[in-house]
């Protein structure tokens, strides 16, 4: 591993460790920042399509009716 990524695994479980203190048992913390680490990797890695798929939103919205998928 290198210590760029230990450094960053790193700053990752402080922030976990001080923000999440209290509101969950310690071993439940990585079970509640774990899936805001993948949302915030995929928002940085289809930020260059952000603007085309927000286009695409107000191009089709009302299309469906509410509650339909």
């Amino acid at each position: 591993m290198t210590n760029s990524f230990r450094d960053k695994a790193n700053f990752i479980w402080q922030v976990v460790g001080g923000i999440l203190r209290g509101t969950f048992q310690p071993h439940e913390c990585g079970d509640a920042a774990f899936p805001f680490v993948v949302l915030r990797r995929l928002d940085q890695l289809l930020r260059n399509w952000k603007d085309e798929v927000l286009a695409a939103h107000d191009r089709f919205r009302g299309q469906f009716a509410e509650g339909e998928t």
